[in-house]
């Protein structure tokens, strides 16, 4: 099993940076994207340094983090989004959202595609922790929820169960925040020429207060 100690440790700060605020509160900050190189420095919020560690060289790793790191910008943080310009809606503050990745439902869609199967990415855009959604569209243009909570578990281990010419299966361990420990299989498959994730295990993917 390859470890995801880089990962965990990433997640942890990100999460600890970009989800302390409340959605019904505006927070003072721009909120951070999930997604960070791992030879950058991560800042944390008493303005000191860490240093990120080094991730394992292994292309298949390579591929399926940024896989999760997509996935969680809908169960445990947002897209990166400007504090400066904000809508609220039932009470909830949204802000506007910076990512180029997602200027619309429509590329938010085109960019989940190129990881999963059709009805992987209706699950993911489908699904919010709470009792209103994650994102929105307001005068053309994509907001994303203000405040979120904290993810109740991250994973700690990577290893590859099975491999083909047409299918990976990779095993994923996922740590709980009760101490609890379970294994999840992730499928990736070569569909019409293109590889695509057709399993993908959302349901540990939960944060601290969510509906």
């Amino acid at each position: 099993m390859k470890k995801l100690c880089a990962l965990l440790g990433i997640a942890l700060l990100l999460c600890l940076a970009a989800c302390g605020a409340n959605a019904t509160e505006q927070p003072a900050e721009t909120q951070m994207p999930l997604a960070t190189t791992v030879t950058e420095s991560l800042s944390t919020t008493a303005g000191t340094t860490v240093e990120a560690p080094e991730m394992p060289e292994d292309i298949y790793f390579d591929v399926f983090r940024p896989a999760l790191e997509l996935c969680m910008l809908f169960r445990t943080t947002t897209a990166a989004s400007d504090s400066g310009k904000s809508v609220r809606r039932s009470g909830v503050y949204y802000y506007r959202v910076t990512d180029p990745r997602f200027i619309s439902f429509a590329a938010m869609e085109a960019t989940l595609g190129e990881f999963f199967s059709e009805e992987l990415v209706r699950e993911i855009m489908g699904n919010s922790p709470f009792k209103y959604p994650l994102y929105i569209e307001h005068e053309g243009e994509i907001y994303a929820v203000g405040g979120r909570g904290f993810p109740t578990a991250l994973p700690t281990d990577f290893g590859i169960e099975e491999q083909s010419g047409d299918m990976v299966i990779y095993n994923v361990r996922v740590a709980h925040m009760n101490g609890r420990e379970k294994e999840y299989r992730y499928v990736r498959e070569l569909i019409d020429g293109k590889w695509i994730f057709t399993e993908f295990p959302l349901e540990w993917m939960a944060i601290v207060g969510g509906a």
